[in-house]
């Protein structure tokens, strides 16, 4: 067996001279984690909101571990709730069961570096509602910190207010979504404060509806009035879909509250704005949700959270507007509401709310080359009584699907202008004639859609929608391209062709395609000149290229213990790392392309990964009687059923492998290396090595 040369010569069999210093062992943490992904919602605080608009986005922000402004996404491991950060993490569905290589898991915020597995989630929301009203729990609750109300809020007028909030619901949906109240839990003081998840796990359970989502009942804690001095207007869970339940927190006792964080718990996201001088699209800059550049400028665009102020969904005013077609599209309990669009043609949109008529109130337009989604929708008669109508100008309105599932409405006629309601709330930079006018176009950011308004009132418009279904070579009536190289033609289609389409097609990286999909047990794969796209329904579509497929390829690819990619290259000081589902890949200059699994990966992550102790893997894992390890810059890992995976490194390591390695009267490691006095010792199946500062003696204890 071919070792590391890493090894001193002058060893003594059972008390050897050594002269490597062994500076003490970091602590161990672990660094896989598994849990279920959350996604909260937390609002201004309330105090801030008590004005015009309830829903504004304040600046009420909370330590590390608690909740954050906006929208998050959160990891709940049962009895701990932690803010998930990483690119990717608001792409994780909410209630899914995920593990997670994370940086460090002791932290209150965890730096997500891959998804080890994701378990599949059930089929989406059925097209009709559950039978009769969905069910509301009300738990009245004083937070700790706050002093309850000389005159306490009642629990009469928190069932008007569920009330209310159901008529709402109804009127937006044809009367398919209402709510009842099926249970109270009288007032009681809580030992925990509203900043945190402790609080709604504990209504929860007082409410005999235990998690913070999926039991299928909407849990509403109602605080005292003092509460606005330190809480938040409203905070809620991000529920899976119309039917999961979820937990919300109100701070203010008012209607549009209340059906404001009932649409969080069914789903839904906020309606938000995003203003270019010279754009009429956005597209996501790849920083996370909110951040979005302007199409073909490179700008930033302004992005307004909560800007649609003619949505719920968006800041709620005391007579609000209709829910929005994307919103409706997103309860699916209006089948035909919102017409998918993905050939040109000429469609006629009904004004919003929803009657259940079976007409069309929406369209939801798909972008074959940026595979962007948009949402047509017509503001008119039900939203002429709003508050935001006064200047806000009423018709088509083109709003585009966000990164994590917000809304975000677009400007047809960019630029800024003055805004009208400066002399009310003081002046901000939005631009609110936002809507495509009759003989207007608006063409998307991918170039492919171009939608144009041909007729509108407050009641209906036609509007024509083209979709180029060219822009790639030999385009199928099935989404699929054709590509001709030299004499040949290969075809990419489905999930690979929408990766390969991000990357640029035959102008990006990957360059042309070298053969057509090819079918693997468990997923599929295409190869072009520059790399690979494998796709698998756990991993999606994922680049694999250069001296990581090659390792990979010599591991037996998808076929290996690694199995199919779950991301891709990141880049990182010194190197570069890519997941896969059984493992992790790095590369650097020095060390080349080595796979690192297992136990062994375990015991990595515990040390800091290629930023510890031990740097970059040198080896991939390599099988030895009854065990196996894997080489890293700075010392081994070694691992066996009956002892585990440990760290050797340094002088123990140099001793160690005089004496045989794991084959020798030692055996296997069964600790990393500890502290004792004068020295650090680590413990073997068959004895003991330490390590005397002193001397920079290894002494052997049997």
């Amino acid at each position: 067996m071919r070792r590391p040369s890493r090894i001193l010569a002058a060893v003594l069999a059972s008390a050897g001279t050594l002269a490597l210093p062994v500076p003490a062992a970091p602590a161990a943490t672990g660094d896989l984690v598994r849990g279920t992904v959350v996604r909260a919602v937390a609002e201004a605080p309330a105090e801030a909101a008590s004005g015009a608009r309830a829903g504004d986005h304040g600046d009420h922000a909370h330590g590390d571990g608690q909740v954050v402004d906006g929208t998050a996404t959160y990891l709940s491991t049962g009895e701990r709730v932690r803010r998930l950060t990483g690119p990717g993490v608001d792409a994780l569905p909410p209630g899914s069961q995920v593990a997670l290589h994370v940086e460090d898991s002791g932290s209150d915020v965890l730096r997500v570096r891959s998804v080890a597995a994701a378990e599949a989630l059930p089929a989406e929301v059925a097209a009709t509602p559950a039978q009769g009203p969905r069910s509301v729990r009300i738990v009245m609750a004083v937070p700790a910190g706050v002093p309850q109300d000389a005159q306490p809020k009642t629990e009469a007028q928190a069932r008007g207010m569920v009330a209310e909030a159901s008529e709402y619901w109804s009127q937006q949906t044809g009367g398919r979504i209402t709510f009842a109240v099926t249970g109270v839990v009288p007032w009681y003081q809580s030992a925990h404060d509203c900043n945190g998840f402790e609080l709604l796990q504990e209504a929860g359970q007082r409410a005999g509806a235990p998690g913070l989502q999926g039991s299928g009942h909407y849990v509403v804690i109602v605080a005292p009035d003092r509460s606005t001095e330190t809480c938040s207007a409203g905070f809620s869970i991000v529920g899976r879909d119309v039917n999961s339940g979820a937990v919300s927190f109100m701070g203010v006792l008012e209607p549009r509250g209340f059906a404001h964080e009932l649409g969080h718990g069914m789903g839904l996201l906020h309606a938000n704005t995003a203003d270019c001088a010279r754009s009429q699209d956005v597209v996501p800059t790849g920083a996370g949700r909110g951040r979005y550049g302007c199409a073909g400028t490179g700008e930033a665009a302004r992005f307004e959270e909560y800007g649609d102020e003619l949505d719920l969904m968006g800041t709620t005013w005391e007579a609000i507007g209709s829910a929005g077609a994307l919103a409706v599209d997103r309860l699916g309990l209006n089948p035909g509401a919102v017409r998918p669009v993905t050939a040109s043609g000429t469609y006629d949109v009904a004004a919003l709310p929803v009657a259940g008529d079976g007409r069309t109130y929406g369209l939801r337009v798909l972008d074959p080359g940026s595979r962007a989604t948009y949402f047509v929708e017509l503001r008119g008669h039900a939203d002429a009584g709003s508050v935001p109508a006064l200047w806000w100008p009423l018709g088509v309105r083109v709003t585009r699907l966000g990164v994590d599932g917000e809304s975000v409405l677009l400007d047809p006629t960019p630029g800024s202008v003055r805004d009208p309601r400066a002399e009310f709330v003081g002046p901000r930079t939005i631009d609110y004639d936002r809507v495509l006018a009759p003989g207007a176009t608006l063409t998307t950011a991918g170039g492919r859609v171009r939608i144009t308004t041909i007729s509108a009132d407050r009641g209906s418009a036609r509007v024509e929608v083209r979709v180029d279904g060219g822009g790639a070579p030999g385009a199928r009536p099935d989404g699929s391209v054709d590509v001709p190289v030299g004499g040949a033609t290969y075809n990419v289609r489905g999930a690979i062709l929408d990766r390969y389409r991000a990357a640029g097609l035959t102008a990006g990286p990957l360059g042309a395609p070298r053969s057509n999909e090819v079918a693997l047990a468990g997923g599929a794969v295409s190869h072009f000149d520059g790399g690979s796209i494998y796709w698998s329904p756990a991993g999606g579509a994922r680049i694999v290229t250069g001296a990581i497929r090659d390792t990979w390829w010599a591991q037996r690819a998808e076929r290996s213990p690694l199995g199919f990619p779950v991301g891709e290259e990141v880049p990182l000081r010194g190197g570069v790392v890519q997941a896969f589902r059984g493992g992790l890949v790095y590369w650097s200059p020095a060390t080349g392309a080595h796979e690192v699994r297992g136990a062994v990966l375990d015991r990595y992550g515990s040390t800091g990964w290629e930023n510890g102790v031990l740097g970059y893997p040198v080896t991939g894992e390599r099988a030895v009687r009854g065990g196996a390890f894997t080489a890293f810059q700075g010392g081994s890992i070694y691992w066996s059923p009956t002892t585990g995976a440990h760290v050797v490194r340094g002088a123990l390591r140099g001793a160690w492998g005089s004496l045989g390695w794991e084959g020798g009267r030692l055996g296997f490691p069964r600790s990393g290396e500890y502290p004792v006095p004068g020295g650090v010792r680590q413990d073997f199946q068959g004895g003991t090595l330490t390590f005397v500062w002193s001397t920079g003696q290894v002494l052997l204890t049997r």
